[in-house]
């Protein structure tokens, strides 16, 4: 009997390395099924000038979600923002994301 039991992995709080505004980083999420039902998801920020590759689809093994930054629209400071993935049964977890920017 095959397991039909629906898997997403995530941490109690998932961090991405920091990005600054000098090495204008791009990171990934990864975000992959753990069983054999393709389930469909969304992924959604807390501010706009974070920018997504996708913001939603659906999972039948794994994918990766490129994550950047709109340096040009971001306020000085440092900033932790969240980042938002729902998946199979709406269950949504919060990523947690560092923003730091340095001025020159």
């Amino acid at each position: 009997m095959k397991d039909r039991t629906v898997h997403i992995l995530i941490k109690s709080e998932a961090i991405l390395p920091e990005f600054d505004n000098f090495g204008k980083q791009s990171y990934y999420l990864e975000i992959y099924n753990r069983g054999n039902i393709p389930f469909d998801y969304k992924v959604s920020t807390g501010k706009p000038w974070i920018q997504l590759e996708k913001k939603k689809g659906t999972i039948e093994k794994e994918e990766r979600i490129m994550v950047s930054v709109d340096w040009k629209k971001v306020p000085k400071g440092i900033h932790r923002i969240p980042i938002n993935i729902s998946g199979p049964k709406k269950r949504e977890r919060e990523y947690l994301q560092w923003l730091r920017i340095f001025q020159a």
